[in-house]
C-alpha cells in the first residue's frame, strides 16, 4: 500500500497469523487440550510456526505427509495430532504421520443412531416377566454383544436354570418387542451432524460400511432413510462370532475390497474397539468408548471424523 512510513498494520498481521496457524496449521484448543489438524495448500511444501503452550515453547513443522513437534521447554507436552494422542518430552521432538484411510466402517447402534433406549425397553419387558432386576446400568453392559450373550448377562440375576429352548422363546419375544419399537423410527432420528458428515465423506470418495452385530441393521437403516446409502452392510445375520471377535469388521472390509490397515472403524463400545484392533484396523471412539485406551482417535463430536479422514 506504500504506507510503511506510517507503521505496521498489526491487525492484518494478526489476521495472517490466524490464517496460517489456526487455518492451514489446524490449531485448536478444545476442552483445555491442544489439537493440531493441519492441511497444507497444494502449492506449499512446508509451514513452520512457534507456539508457547502452558509455558513450554514448541516449534511445529507441517509437511505434506506429517507434522513434527519440537519441545524446547523443560516439561513434557501432551496434545492431539490428526486426532491421535501424542506426547513430546523436553528437548525432544515427535513426528506424527498423517494416515490415509480408504474406508470407514461404522457400528450402528450408538454411532449412526441411538437405539439403546429401545433395547432397554424390550429387555425390561422380558426381565420383568421373569422377575429379574434390570436397569439402564445393566443395559450398558449389553452394548456391542449379541442378543444371546445379552440375555446371558441378564440371567446372571436369575435364581433358576433356564433350558435352551426356553431361552429361544424369550429371545424371540425380546426381538419382536424391539422391532415393534423400531417401527416408530423415522429419518428425523438421524441427526443433521451425522447426515452431513456421512454426505461429506461420500463426496470425498471414501467407501462407507456398517459393521454391526445387530440382526435388525437393515430395518434400522430403512427407517432412517439410509437403506441404500452404504457400500456394504455386515451385520448379525452374516456372522458366526459377535464382538469382540473381529469377524463383522473383517467381512465389511472384504465386501469393500479394502485391506484392514486402510479401514477406520467408528465404535461406541469397548467390545467393538477390541474387535477393530483384533482385525488390524484403527478405531475412532465416540460416547463412553472414548475412555478406552484402545481408541486411536477420541471424538467429542461425530463431525471430527472429517479432520481424520481426508
Amino acid at each position: 500500500m506504500k504506507s510503511s512510513e506510517e507503521g505496521i498494520h498489526s491487525a492484518s498481521i494478526g489476521g495472517i497469523w490466524l490464517s496460517c496457524v489456526m487455518g492451514f496449521g489446524g490449531l485448536r484448543i478444545r476442552r483445555g487440550n491442544l489439537e493440531l489438524n493441519p492441511k497444507l495448500p497444494k502449492a506449499w511444501d512446508e509451514l513452520r510456526f512457534p507456539l508457547v503452550w502452558k509455558g513450554q515453547k514448541l516449534t511445529v513443522t507441517v509437511e505434506k505427509k506429517g507434522v513434527t513437534i519440537a519441545n524446547d521447554g523443560s516439561s513434557p507436552v501432551s496434545l492431539m495430532v490428526f486426532g491421535r494422542s501424542s506426547r513430546v518430552e523436553p528437548e525432544a521432538s515427535v513426528y506424527v504421520e498423517k494416515k490415509t484411510y480408504e474406508a470407514v466402517i461404522f457400528d450402528l447402534d450408538g454411532v449412526i443412531c441411538h437405539t439403546d433406549h429401545y433395547h432397554y425397553l424390550a429387555w425390561k419387558e422380558v426381565a420383568d416377566e421373569l422377575g429379574i432386576y434390570f436397569d439402564e446400568i445393566i443395559n450398558n453392559r449389553l452394548r456391542g454383544v449379541s442378543r444371546k450373550e445379552s440375555f446371558d448377562i441378564i440371567l446372571e440375576r436369575y435364581d433358576k436354570v433356564m433350558r435352551e429352548e426356553d431361552k429361544e422363546i424369550y429371545l424371540t419375544k425380546k426381538n419382536e418387542g424391539y422391532k415393534k419399537l423400531l417401527e416408530g423410527m423415522t429419518p428425523s432420528d438421524l441427526s443433521a451432524e451425522t447426515k452431513n458428515t456421512l454426505m461429506e465423506l461420500r463426496k470425498r470418495g471414501i467407501k462407507l460400511a456398517i459393521g454391526s452385530s445387530s440382526k435388525n441393521a437393515g430395518l434400522i437403516l430403512k427407517q432412517l432413510g439410509l437403506e441404500h446409502f452404504f457400500d456394504a452392510i455386515s451385520d448379525g445375520n452374516a456372522i458366526t462370532h459377535s464382538k469382540p471377535h473381529p469377524e463383522v469388521f473383517q467381512k465389511a472390509a472384504s465386501m469393500l475390497n479394502c485391506k484392514a490397515e486402510n479401514c477406520l472403524v467408528v465404535e461406541d463400545a469397548e467390545a467393538g474397539l477390541k474387535a477393530a484392533k483384533s482385525g488390524g484396523m484403527d478405531c475412532a471412539a465416540v460416547g463412553d468408548a472414548v475412555k478406552s485406551i484402545l481408541a486411536d482417535y477420541k471424538l467429542s463430536a461425530f463431525c471430527q471424523l472429517l479432520e481424520i479422514v481426508r
